[in-house]
C-alpha cells in the first residue's frame, strides 16, 4: 500500500475548498498562506470570502493579504467599497494596500473619495485619502481642494501640494496652465 500523497491528482475544487479552511487556521502563517493562494480562484465565493476578511478580521496581515488577493480579481463595486473603508485602517500598510488597489479604479474613484475626505478622518487616513485623490483626481479634484475649508489647515497643505501637482503631471492641459500662470507672475 503506498501512501504517497503526491501521486493524487487534486481537483481544483479541492483545493479550494482546502483553502478556505485553512484561512481560519489558528496559526497565522497558515492562514495568510491560504488567503494569499486564493488570488489564484476567480470565484465568487472567493471574492466573497476576501472581502468577507477584509470587513471583518481583526488581524492587519491578514487583511493586508486580502486586499493584494484582490488586486488581481476584476474590479467591481463590491470590492471598492470594502477596499475603500480600508483607507482608514489604523495599519499603514493596510491603507497603502488598500490605495493601491483603489488606484486601478482611475477618475471614477474621486467622487467617493472626495465624501470620504470629508469625513472626520485621523490625520493618517486623511493623508492617504488625498494622496489618492492625487492620484486618480482631474481638475474637479484641485477645484474641490480649493473650495473646501477642511484643506485650508497648514498640516495638510504639503499633501495637497503633492497631489495637486501629480494630477498636473498627469494633465497635460493643466500643466501648460500652471507654466503660463508662472510665467505671467
Amino acid at each position: 500500500m503506498n501512501n504517497n500523497l503526491s501521486e493524487h491528482d487534486y481537483s481544483e475544487e479541492e483545493l479550494l475548498e482546502f483553502l478556505i479552511k485553512q484561512v481560519d487556521d489558528k496559526r497565522d502563517d497558515f492562514s495568510i498562506f491560504a488567503i494569499r493562494e486564493l488570488k489564484h480562484f476567480n470565484y465568487p465565493k472567493t471574492i466573497e470570502l476576501l472581502v468577507d476578511i477584509i470587513a471583518k478580521e481583526t488581524n492587519s496581515r491578514k487583511k493586508e493579504e486580502a486586499i493584494r488577493s484582490l488586486k488581481v480579481k476584476q474590479q467591481n463595486k463590491f470590492i471598492k467599497q470594502a477596499v475603500l473603508q480600508q483607507i482608514s485602517s489604523p495599519a499603514e500598510r493596510v491603507r497603502s494596500e488598500a490605495a493601491e488597489l483603489l488606484k486601478e479604479y482611475g477618475e471614477s474613484l474621486a467622487p467617493e473619495l472626495q465624501k470620504l475626505t470629508l469625513e472626520d478622518l485621523p490625520k493618517p487616513a486623511l493623508t492617504k485619502s488625498i494622496w489618492l485623490l492625487g492620484q486618480v483626481g482631474d481638475s474637479s479634484t484641485i477645484d474641490f481642494f480649493n473650495s473646501n475649508k477642511v484643506f485650508s489647515k497648514k498640516e495638510m497643505q504639503d499633501s495637497i501640494e503633492d497631489a495637486v501637482n501629480s494630477i498636473k503631471s498627469r494633465n497635460v492641459k493643466l500643466l501648460l496652465e500652471d507654466i503660463k500662470k508662472k510665467g505671467m507672475e
